[in-house]
């Protein structure tokens, strides 16, 4: 029989928190732990510091760089964002030829990709595009 995807893949969900958002990490992080205990995931909360002379919000792709290195799977989920459902882990959803997803944001100027919940394979693929 085979193993199934919680025993054989090593993944992380991911937030960080820098200045104001702080207090948002308080409110996200029972569904966050929730989430990650559910679908077998680490908990990692980085401190939004990484970002070098650009905005914080860049903290995310040093963090999510250090990340592919050593994990299967990075998901990504903004500070400011609440996991409603725990139930299905977004990996199904992604195809295996897809080295990452994103949420799709639907507008009035279309659909665009949303970074606040992002989902990376670990490996050179993903580690060449965070470069």
């Amino acid at each position: 029989m085979g193993r199934s995807l919680q025993n054989t893949v090593k993944k992380a969900v991911v937030t960080s928190a820098v200045g104001p958002y702080v207090e948002l990490l308080d409110i996200a992080m029972p569904s966050l732990r929730a989430f990650a205990a559910a679908q077998s995931y680490s908990l990692v909360i980085g401190s939004g510091e990484d970002s070098g002379t650009r905005p914080p919000s860049w903290g995310k792709v040093a963090l999510l760089r250090r990340l592919v290195d050593v994990c299967d799977v990075v998901l990504w989920i903004d500070v400011d964002a609440v996991v409603m459902k725990t139930d299905r882990d977004p990996l199904l959803d992604v195809p295996p030829s897809s080295f990452q997803a994103f949420v799709e944001h639907r507008s009035v100027i279309g659909n665009v990709p949303q970074c606040g919940v992002w989902l990376m394979r670990g490996g050179a693929m993903s580690a060449r595009f965070l470069d």
